[in-house]
C-alpha cells in the first residue's frame, strides 16, 4: 500500500513599512506591525482554524491512520502568540493528538545559510527550542526555507541531528527517475530525503481552481486514482497552509476537497497517510539524490533565482550581509537585542522574494505576495531600510 505523506508550510513574515529615504534617522517604524496583524487574523480566521478543525475531525474518526506534518516558521508562531493565541492553540490541540509531526526550520524563514553559516544554525537552534516550547517535540525532519537545498547543507544537518529533510523533487537532478521513493545522497549515509512531488501537490496548491484546467473541477475519485497509479512507494505532497481558506477560499470547495479525498482514501484503503518520520522509520532508502547546485521549491527555475536573480536582489542581500560587521564592531549594537532581531527579521526571504522582475505566471505569483506597488518599491523601501540603521551604528559608534 503506498505511503501518502502531507505536509504543509505555515509563515507570516514581518513586513516592512513603505520607508522613505527621509525617514531615515527618524523614527518610524520598520515594520508594518498593524499590517501584519490584519493580515494574520484574516490568514487564522479563513484558513489555519477551519484546516485545524478538518484535520481535528479526521484525526478523531480514523485515529492513527491520520498522520501529517507541519512546519511553522517562528515568525508565524511568535504572531500567533502575541495577536491570535486561540489559532496557535489549534496547532496545539492537534499535536496533543500524537498524529502531527513538526518539522525544523530557520526561525526567521530566512536565507541566512547564504550570510553566515553560525547565524544559519543558531537560527535553526531557535526554532526547534520554540517548537519544544509550545508543542514539545523536537524536530528530526529538516525543512530549509523554501524547501532550498544542496549538498552544502548536510554537514549542518548532520551536526544538529536531524535525520532527514525534504526538498523538491527537481526533473533535471531525477533525470528520469521518479521522485516517489526515500532518497539519501550518495556520499552521507545518515540523512535520508524526501522529495516533494510537485505535480500532484500543485493540482491542490495550483490548479484546484483554474477553470482552464482540462480536470477542473478536479473530482475527488480522480486525484485518488492518479495517486494509486503513481510509481513508486511514496507520495509527498507539500504545499502552503495559505492555500486552504486564503489562496483559494472557501467558497471554491477546497476544505471539502481535502476532508473528502482523505476520507476516500482511507475508506478504499488505497493508501496511508504517515508522517515524514514514519517514512524513513518504515522505508529503506533504495535511490540516491544528489544536488550540488541549489535547488528550490520556488518558480519554474526552482533553483534561487526568486531571491538573488536580478542585481536588486543581489545588492540587498549584500547590504544585509556587509551590515553584520558594523554591528559587531559597535559595542551599544553588540549589547542591543532589538537592532540583531531587526537583523534576522530583514533576512526573512519574503523580502527578496518582492524584488523578483520575472514575468508571466512566476511574476503574477510574487506579486500576488507583495505589499508593495511593484519590485523596484520593495527594493528601495529595503534600501532604505538599511541605511536607517547605518545611520544609526554611526550615531552610536560616536557616542
Amino acid at each position: 500500500m503506498k505511503q501518502i505523506c502531507l505536509y504543509f508550510q505555515v509563515h507570516q513574515p514581518r513586513r516592512l513599512h513603505p520607508f522613505d529615504v527621509f525617514d531615515i534617522g527618524s523614527d518610524r517604524p520598520i515594520f508594518d506591525d498593524i499590517l501584519n496583524i490584519r493580515i494574520l487574523h484574516r490568514v487564522c480566521n479563513k484558513g489555519y482554524e477551519p484546516a485545524n478543525d478538518l484535520l481535528m475531525r479526521l484525526i478523531q474518526r480514523f485515529g492513527n491512520r491520520v498522520h501529517l506534518a507541519f512546519s511553522l516558521s517562528g515568525t508565524v508562531m511568535e504572531q500567533m502568540a502575541a495577536y491570535k493565541p486561540q489559532s496557535l492553540k489549534s496547532f496545539q490541540d492537534l499535536a496533543s493528538t500524537g498524529c502531527v509531526e513538526f518539522l525544523g526550520e530557520t526561525y526567521y524563514h530566512a536565507l541566512s545559510f547564504l550570510l553566515h553559516e553560525e547565524t544559519y544554525a543558531e537560527e535553526i537552534l531557535k526554532h526547534r527550542e520554540t517548537i519544544q516550547q509550545y508543542f514539545g517535540q523536537t524536530p528530526r525532519i529538516f525543512r530549509n526555507t523554501e524547501l532550498i537545498y544542496s549538498e552544502r547543507l548536510l554537514p549542518i544537518m548532520d551536526r544538529l541531528g536531524f535525520q532527514g529533510l525534504v526538498t523538491e523533487g527537481v526533473d533535471r537532478l531525477l533525470i528520469g527517475r521518479s521522485p516517489h521513493y526515500v532518497f539519501q545522497p550518495n556520499w552521507h549515509r545518515d540523512i535520508e530525503i524526501l522529495l516533494r512531488d510537485y505535480m500532484r501537490s500543485d493540482d491542490i496548491a495550483f490548479r484546484y481552481t483554474d477553470r482552464e484546467w482540462e480536470h477542473h473541477p478536479l473530482e475527488v475519485e480522480t486525484f485518488a486514482q492518479w495517486i494509486d497509479e503513481t510509481e513508486g512507494e511514496v507520495i509527498n505532497i507539500f504545499m502552503d497552509y495559505e492555500t486552504l481558506g486564503e489562496h483559494q477560499g472557501g467558497e471554491t470547495g477546497i476544505f471539502r476537497f481535502l476532508e473528502d479525498w482523505i476520507t476516500y482514501t482511507l475508506q478504499e484503503n488505497l493508501a496511508e497517510f504517515v508522517s515524514p518520520s514514519q517514512l524513513i522509520r518504515s522505508n529503506v532508502p533504495s535511490h540516491f539524490f544528489t544536488s550540488k547546485e541549489w535547488i528550490s521549491w520556488a518558480d519554474t527555475e526552482r533553483d534561487l533565482s526568486a531571491w538573488n536573480g536580478n542585481e536588486m536582489q543581489q545588492e540587498a542581500l549584500a547590504k544585509i550581509q556587509e551590515l553584520r560587521q558594523p554591528m559587531q564592531a559597535t559595542s551599544r549594537a553588540r549589547a542591543n537585542p532589538q537592532i540583531w532581531d531587526t537583523w534576522h527579521y530583514l533576512t526573512q526571504s519574503d523580502h527578496f522574494y518582492y524584488m523578483a522582475t520575472k514575468e508571466g505566471n512566476d511574476g503574477e505569483v510574487h506579486q500576488y505576495f507583495s505589499p508593495f506597488a511593484s519590485p523596484h518599491a520593495a527594493y528601495l523601501h529595503y534600501m532604505n531600510v538599511i541605511a536607517h540603521i547605518q545611520h544609526q551604528l554611526s550615531e552610536w559608534s560616536c557616542d
